[in-house]
């Protein structure tokens, strides 16, 4: 089955697309930091280092989900260069 859309729905589509990023960045995010929260508890001896990971990955999911949504936000769109 093939499913032609038009621009509109291509753009939609696009916009959709970059959410469901944006949700999995954070959401495996989440998953580390809970991991991490878990070895704390277990491991208390190296709660500093966990502590730095746990920044690390707050910062790096900030820029990443900030360079995926901020298109839509903006409401400007990647636009194909013509082929011919």
């Amino acid at each position: 089955m093939v499913v032609v859309l038009n621009e509109e729905g291509n753009r939609e589509l696009r916009k959709l697309r970059q959410i469901h990023m944006a949700t999995i960045v954070v959401g495996i995010s989440l998953v580390k930091i809970s991991v991490s929260l878990l070895l704390m508890r277990l491991v208390p001896r190296y709660a500093w280092y966990l502590w730095s990971i746990i920044g690390f990955l707050t910062v790096f999911t900030i820029a990443c989900t900030g360079t995926l949504v901020s298109p839509i936000l903006w409401g400007s769109q990647i636009v194909a260069l013509d082929q011919s």
